[in-house]
């Protein structure tokens, strides 16, 4: 049963010092079967069962999914019975950083995972957002303002001539200054948040690591091993299915 198998990984992590994490914000693509984080780490495991062995479509998921996987989290994991075990080439799984677990009574890791560096975009910081939010909302403040200056302005210079002429020139002429104050100060505020942008963009691109792709490697496909179902016969996969677990030391 795969809720065994997972009750069993739980105890396991959480021996190593792992909290197990939400799987659901992860992209359907790459989502794992289980995930665990320790401190900074993140570690996602996929279930190979019985179950899994049957279904054609379960298990293409799963590999699909492992291939892709890399640039999400530090180590993966493909955890399975002792019984799959056997099917499965540890080479192959070493050769694409790709660790092994055999769950029985207990949990035996087999094959390391290899780590892996994950690709970040830095978060803006909750602080640069609310001041970011602060001047847009200054400027957008600014031209209702100044909207509302020029429909003033508009109706003294169509207005009726009256003996206060004089005095509605002194007044259309501070509204005027006015305006090019606050044209002034949404000009100032307009650079002060290009600036915050730039700086971020430069901060997000100096963190940025850059992930290499691993050269593409050819696998042979051999001979389908006893007991597996027909479909992998044409799969690539074929190696990591095929050897019958040649490097995990039998019990």
């Amino acid at each position: 049963m795969i809720e065994d198998i997972e009750d069993k990984l739980r105890t396991y992590f959480a021996s190593e010092g792992y909290i197990e994490h939400p799987i659901d914000q992860f992209p359907q693509e790459v989502r794992p079967d289980m995930a665990f984080k320790r401190n900074s780490d993140l570690l996602f495991v996929y279930i190979i069962d019985l179950h899994s062995l049957s279904s054609k479509s379960v298990i293409l998921r799963k590999i699909m999914r492992m291939a892709a996987v890399k640039k999400h989290c530090n180590l993966t994991y493909v955890a399975v019975p002792k019984i799959v075990a056997t099917t499965l080439d540890s080479a192959a799984l070493e050769e694409h950083g790709i660790g092994m677990l055999i769950v029985n009574d207990d949990v035996r890791e087999v094959v390391p995972a290899k780590y892996m560096e994950v690709e970040s975009k830095p978060a803006i910081s909750e602080e640069v957002k609310r001041k970011i939010s602060e001047l847009e909302e200054k400027i957008s403040r600014l031209e209702r303002a100044i909207a509302n200056m020029e429909i003033a302005i508009s109706r003294i210079e169509y207005a009726q001539p009256q003996p206060t002429t004089a005095i509605n020139d002194e007044k259309l002429s501070e509204i005027e200054r006015e305006l090019s104050k606050i044209r002034d100060e949404i000009l100032l505020l307009s650079r002060r948040i290009s600036n915050i942008e730039e700086r971020i963009s430069r901060e997000e691109e100096a963190k940025k690591i850059v992930i290499t792709k691993p050269p593409e490697i050819t696998i042979e496909v051999k001979k389908a091993a006893e007991g597996l179902p027909s479909f992998f016969k044409d799969n690539p996969w074929l190696s990591i299915l095929s050897s019958r677990g040649k490097s995990i030391e039998e019990s």
